[in-house]
């Protein structure tokens, strides 16, 4: 499966403690698998690039 160059867009809420970090979990319906995407810190506007095996 490939996940070329996703992104986040919209609201992002913020910690105390500076700016987000960022992920996304990719599901796969009916399979029972799941992967989680690398985490992105301190990004308001995050971009992932990745290829994985599901």
């Amino acid at each position: 499966m490939s996940n070329p160059g996703s992104r986040r867009n919209g609201p992002v809420k913020l910690h105390l403690t500076g700016l987000p970090d960022p992920f996304a979990k990719v599901v796969v319906d009916g399979s029972g698998q799941c992967h989680s995407i690398d985490t992105v810190k301190n990004m308001l506007d995050p971009k992932w690039n990745q290829h994985y095996d599901l």
